[in-house]
């Protein structure tokens, strides 16, 4: 039973991965080039890691479907410092699903405006050279859908994916048994998360802080929402801000007693390096050091991890 649970939950996590931790836009937007007047629609597809794709339809031709590959970023204000009131998705190795082949494809970015409640929300279109936000909110309608309801979209996804894409399959193909867990199995099943983050670390923020988070609500979706485990069943410990330290990571892993049909995650957010000396070690070392203070050299076999 141990081994079909393992498979049954590498399954679950697999599908989650790609069909739960994703926030998911219908946009409807103009072209950012002044002289092209046509309008577009998009599938925008962002996982937790902050990476995802785009995909992009013309108005004027349904039959031209266009993908593009973003990753998370901070704006950059006039002064050259990190604007946080805004994240880009700059659209990178453009290419076309369907259609003209030989359509000249012009890359995008995506802006979104942090709101009041410090969520961010698609705020703008521009031209990938653009580096400051735009003045104005240029999107001419934005849906945000929960992936929970992307089975409700069977029009809106058929309209981006073949019905013989993974992503199609995936939510509206032959189910398995591969997505549920017996009771006893969510009774007897637990998962114990130890994230660790270098958050005082002024040269990496606010990413370390953001991918903590992110990792967080990941789990807890995947524990409750996916696979069903009652609440007790999630346990997180988190070094985050004055606990960073060696000692504390160690401690948080003595904490912890998992059974054979348990799965235990530590995620790691912070400065990393490899020993030329030590090349046995084929994994980095974690820094542990407190980033508030100067780093000694000799402290390197005393606060780090392999």
């Amino acid at each position: 039973m141990q081994k079909k649970l393992f498979i049954t939950l590498l399954l679950i996590l697999a599908f989650a991965m790609q069909m739960h931790a994703q926030d998911i836009y219908r946009l409807n937007y103009k072209s950012p080039d002044p002289q092209n007047i046509e309008t577009y629609e998009a599938f925008f597809s962002l996982t937790a890691s902050g990476a995802g794709i785009v995909r992009v339809k013309p108005a004027s031709d349904r039959s031209q479907t266009v993908e593009m590959e973003f990753q998370e970023s901070y704006a950059i204000d006039k002064e050259g410092n990190p604007d946080l009131n805004y994240v880009v998705y700059e659209g990178k190795n453009p290419k076309v699903l369907t259609g003209n082949k030989s359509t000249n494809i012009t890359p995008i970015t995506f802006w979104f405006k942090k709101n009041a409640d410090n969520f961010y929300d698609p705020w703008a279109v521009s031209r990938v050279n653009e580096i400051t936000a735009p003045a104005e909110n240029n999107f001419l309608s934005v849906a945000f859908i929960k992936t929970q309801d992307m089975s409700k979209n069977r029009d809106l996804v058929s309209l981006f994916f073949a019905d013989t894409s993974a992503y199609y399959q995936n939510l509206f193909g032959p189910r398995s048994r591969g997505g549920t867990l017996t009771a006893e199995e969510k009774k007897n099943t637990r998962i114990f998360l130890i994230v660790v983050a270098s958050t005082k670390d002024t040269s990496l923020q606010p990413n370390c802080l953001l991918d903590a988070r992110k990792v967080i609500n990941f789990f807890k979706e995947l524990s409750y929402d996916v696979l069903g485990l009652p609440v007790r069943n999630l346990y997180i410990d988190s070094v985050f801000g004055d606990k960073y330290s060696r000692a504390s990571v160690e401690t948080a892993i003595n904490k912890i007693k998992p059974a054979k049909t348990d799965l235990v995650i530590f995620y790691y957010s912070g400065h990393g390096f490899h020993d030329k000396k030590k090349e046995e070690k084929i994994f980095p070392f974690f820094d542990l050091r407190d980033p508030t203070k100067t780093k000694f050299r000799k402290d390197l076999e005393t606060q780090t991890m392999n």
